[in-house]
């Protein structure tokens, strides 16, 4: 338990306004990590944590913690089942349940939701970047257009680059497994935004949308902090009560 405080701290559980999605974060301390956790805190090591960088085990630690937390809206946390990895790196989330896992400077993010509720689901959380990884991002997933939009919005460069890359993670994480993974960061468009009201609009590429089926035109919701933003895309189910 000393360990679980050392490494874990900060863990907040919450749902969204609608009641569809329970979020959970929490911040962790790479320098106090032991393998042990995850036996303390009943989490599935994956055996190809064996071979993987600590750094990679802390993060995969760190985002089963906010998972168990956010599941703990629905399921008893003694209770709730592994979440292994895919064969694509992807979580496999239990029956029944929809979820996306985000990570980005210590700190972890997990959003799940009932499939019976939400359709897609993808959230992401970045620090902000640097001068360096600005000018990159700019330069490999933005368009003109793009650039142009977040501009008339008076975002600076780094506020821009950060949340378009987050928003486009969102949106290839929610439709990652219907496209097959053929969806990348370079499938969706920005159109518009919403600053009032903090919505991100994309159109994604035409073919993917006639071969999967998957919706033209997603919105993206957005949240900045003082040091992050936070974008998820969550699209309610058509059988859903709500």
């Amino acid at each position: 338990m000393i360990k679980q405080q050392i490494f874990f701290s900060s863990e907040k559980i919450w749902f969204d306004e609608d009641k569809l999605v329970s979020w959970a974060s929490c911040i962790f301390r790479p320098q106090n990590f032991d393998p042990s956790l995850f036996i303390n805190q009943k989490i599935y090591y994956d055996k190809y944590l064996e071979i993987s960088t600590n750094k990679r085990q802390c993060e995969f630690l760190a985002g089963r913690y906010a998972a168990k937390l956010a599941f703990s809206h629905y399921i008893d946390a003694d209770n709730i089942l592994p979440i292994p990895i895919g064969k694509h790196g992807e979580p496999i989330w239990p029956d029944k349940y929809l979820g996306s896992i985000s990570h980005s400077n210590k700190q972890a993010i997990c959003a799940i939701a009932k499939k019976s509720k939400v359709s897609y689901l993808g959230i992401d959380i970045e620090y902000y970047f640097n001068d360096s990884r600005t000018l990159k991002i700019r330069e490999l997933i933005m368009t003109l257009k793009e650039k142009r939009i977040l501009k008339w919005i008076n975002f600076s460069e780094s506020q821009s680059a950060t949340l378009i890359f987050s928003a486009k993670e969102s949106i290839y994480k929610a439709f990652f497994l219907q496209t097959n993974g053929k969806i990348d960061l370079k499938s969706s468009i920005l159109i518009g935004i919403d600053n009032t009201n903090k919505i991100l609009f994309f159109n994604i590429k035409e073919e993917l949308v006639k071969i999967y089926h998957i919706p033209p035109l997603i919105e993206v919701s957005y949240v900045f902090s003082s040091l992050f933003v936070r974008t998820s895309v969550i699209i309610k189910s058509l059988k859903s009560n709500n």
